[in-house]
């Protein structure tokens, strides 16, 4: 027997395993708080684009004002 039916895995199974080992990889990387902290943002944001515009426009125009 060879050594891929030995180990429970078939050459058929090794590349989802290589997907999932380097989503794993990327997961447990430094960027990977930030990545969740950008998603949670743009969560946010995107639920009230039309607010968060209205807002950004307010006080671009506030400032021009004052100053």
């Amino acid at each position: 027997m060879s050594d891929q039916f030995t180990s429970g895995t078939s050459i058929f199974q090794r590349p989802p395993m290589s997907g999932h080992l380097q989503q794993c990889r990327v997961a447990s990387g430094p960027w990977h708080g930030i990545g969740c902290a950008a998603e949670a943002l743009h969560g946010f944001i995107a639920q009230r684009f039309v607010t968060t515009i209205v807002v950004v426009a307010a006080v671009a125009a506030a400032g021009w004002w004052w100053f």
